[in-house]
């Protein structure tokens, strides 16, 4: 779900907007510090609504958060 979420961002950031960008993967524990990043997954940060593919956005200075309540949820944030 979000590795392959990521990847698809990756390939549209880079097809719409000419940005190159990597996906990287960290543990859990330093989500909370990570910036300068679109972040994926981090459910502490941006909790998703708990219905079917609910999602949660949340766009600081620092970076922005991306979160699923499932798959479909994942792909739609």
């Amino acid at each position: 779900g979000e590795y392959r979420a990521a990847i698809l961002l990756k390939n549209e950031l880079q097809t719409y907007y000419g940005r190159k960008a990597s996906v990287v993967s960290v543990p859990r524990t330093s989500l909370p510090r990570q910036t300068g990043a679109i972040v994926i997954g981090d459910a502490v940060s941006a909790p998703p609504p708990q219905k079917p593919e609910g999602y949660a956005v949340l766009a600081t200075q620092n970076r922005v958060t991306l979160t699923g309540k499932d798959d479909p949820g994942t792909y739609w944030g």
